[in-house]
């Protein structure tokens, strides 16, 4: 009981009454060797519980094993944020300015607006949750509670009634901004009840693998359900544009174009599409309400209690954190911009739109596939070296956005689809694998103290944040340079240069940006393995129990942290 109340101790002093073996762990002294650190336990000076208090602590209560329907239900939680993030990251600027004919640049404030808030939303929910305490546990009324409202939202989203111009783009904002709210209220609990599933490591593990295929079927399918009921039922999107090559002065003027009749038939194809996700999302959501229990929490937990304030001056004296946030913002802009433009680039440049669902499916699926690799790359190279070799590559390819020809041919543009979608992956992917090396660090530098719920936090309110700012920037090119049209079938050609200069040098530059930052980025592969070897032991020896049953496997969440779609990462675990 010393030893549990001595980890509560946060003073430098506290870390010289360990040792590592016959060598004191003191401030400024790491263990001598990783294989001697690995081999010898740390205990306490002057003794401390013995061999068979620390088997006793091992134990955890024995519980039945996982069924495969209790796994599948658990992974199909994946799916109502997955399918819903990424049709919005898809289609959602372009159904605001040519369907619904608002402003570019109001279109941008809204999704500005909009991610925001959903970088916001997200740990504020998080922080809820674990506040709460019901007969039901802590995450499941959360869970039980959003799914329906969600869906409502989602669908209402993309139903904009045939208000006044300020009224729809008010009404827009605000079911967004509540849309938001509700798909984190959602997200984040079920995101923490992987921690609740078992107390069997080789269980959780198990149902994260379910977890990870669902999600990658997520993004698939978000993109693709909507866009085939679309080409299936009306065309092409852009053939719901409007004449306006006799557009009168008074036309010009922002809002004064109703939508067409095409329009609104374009527009019942995206409600329908709503609507479908909407039930495979309540359904989702109700087997994992019925089917999943939420356990009781692992002992040997610690929370930290120390204001906001205090916590955001520790992240920000983290050089490893501010070189990785640096590192995703601008990484993520650049797959922002990319991802919410594609549409109108196979339009207008390279006249290509009627290939637009099957160049989108062979872009995420390439970006699938190729994740594994991009995993293993990083345990044979590092990951500093593999996210250096992806940006090194990606940045040019992103050139060739510029120069392609209005004439290529479709099978050269699949081609470019695939490779451009291999590349995209390890954005996002490899600073999500990066992060928990950052939080390890941060813990031996604080004398064991753990802040992983305001690392994950900022890290996911800066990707929302960038991928809302790079959009917003795309939007006012488009506007100031291009003179976009909203809902008009032939733009100047402005808007097509302005579309080569955002897809090629723009998000090329960023790239090359997260590039230069990743060269400073300190954690090498054998720091993080030092690091992970030194928590192993303290974590062992103070807590009584391996650190294996403590965490999941990190590399099979990471779709969490929002591969083109936007979910919210797994909430840490607090020691």
């Amino acid at each position: 009981m010393q030893d549990q109340a001595n980890w509560h101790d946060r003073s430098p002093e506290r870390w010289n009454n360990y040792t590592i073996g016959n060598s004191p762990l003191a401030k400024g002294s790491r263990a001598d060797s990783i294989d001697k650190a690995e081999s010898l336990p740390l205990l306490p000076r002057g003794g401390g519980r013995n061999n068979a208090d620390t088997e006793r602590g091992s134990r955890l209560p024995q519980e039945p094993p996982l069924t495969l329907f209790t796994k599948l239900a658990f992974a199909c939680g994946t799916l109502p944020g997955g399918l819903t993030t990424t049709c919005i990251g898809f289609f959602f600027q372009t159904f605001l300015m040519d369907i619904i004919n608002l402003d570019v640049k109001h279109v941008g404030i809204i999704i500005l607006v909009g991610r925001v808030w959903d970088g916001f939303s997200g740990p504020l929910s998080g922080y809820l949750a674990a506040k709460t305490n019901t007969r039901w546990g802590s995450l499941k009324p959360w869970v039980t509670g959003s799914i329906i409202p969600f869906a409502i939202f989602y669908v209402a989203l993309w139903s904009p009634p045939p208000f006044e111009y300020e009224y729809r783009v008010a009404y827009i904002v605000i079911i967004y901004v509540i849309f938001t709210m509700f798909l984190n209220s959602f997200n984040m609990p079920y995101s923490a009840l992987t921690v609740h599933l078992s107390n069997e490591p080789s269980q959780r593990d198990s149902a994260v693998t379910y977890q990870a295929i669902f999600g990658w079927v997520s993004i698939l399918g978000g993109a693709l359900i909507q866009g085939l009921l679309t080409q299936a039922l009306y065309g092409a999107i852009g053939k719901g544009c409007t004449d306006c090559t006799n557009m009168t002065a008074a036309m010009e003027i922002i809002g004064s174009r109703p939508q067409s009749k095409e329009q609104w038939k374009l527009q019942l194809t995206f409600m329908l599409g709503a609507g479908v996700l909407a039930f495979i999302s309540i359904i989702s959501g109700l087997l994992v309400i019925f089917n999943v229990k939420e356990q009781s929490s692992l002992p040997g937990k610690s929370v930290t209690n120390e204001s906001f304030w205090v916590s955001v001056r520790h992240l920000a004296r983290t050089k490893s954190y501010i070189i990785l946030v640096v590192m995703i913002v601008f990484a993520w802009m650049s797959v922002a911009i990319i991802q919410s433009n594609l549409i109108l680039y196979l339009r207008y440049v390279v006249h290509l739109e009627d290939h637009f669902q099957d160049m989108l499916g062979i872009l995420l699926f390439a970006a699938c596939i190729s994740s594994p690799f991009w995993l293993i790359l990083c345990n044979k190279i590092g990951k500093k070296w593999t996210y250096i070799m992806a940006c090194s590559a990606f940045a040019p390819l992103l050139m060739i956005n510029y120069f392609l020809a209005h004439n290529v041919k479709a099978t050269r543009a699949y081609a470019y689809m695939g490779i451009m979608g291999s590349l995209i992956s390890p954005m996002y992917l490899i600073p999500a694998t990066m992060l928990p090396d950052v939080v390890d660090e941060a813990m031996l530098r604080d004398d064991g103290r753990r802040r992983e719920a305001m690392f994950y936090a900022c890290f996911v309110f800066f990707q929302k944040f960038a991928s809302g700012l790079g959009i917003y920037a795309s939007t006012i090119c488009l506007d100031m340079y291009g003179s976009y049209k909203s809902g008009c079938c032939t733009q100047e050609y402005k808007v097509e240069e302005s579309l080569r200069i955002i897809l090629g040098p723009t998000a090329g530059a960023f790239i090359v940006v997260s590039l230069i930052c990743a060269g400073f980025y300190p954690i090498t592969s054998e720091k993080a393995k030092e690091n992970k070897v030194l928590l192993r032991n303290l974590r062992k020896n103070i807590h009584g129990y391996n650190d294996s049953q403590l965490e999941t496997t990190a590399a099979l969440s990471i779709f969490n942290f929002g591969v083109f779609g936007g979910n919210s990462p797994s909430l840490p675990r607090r020691y």
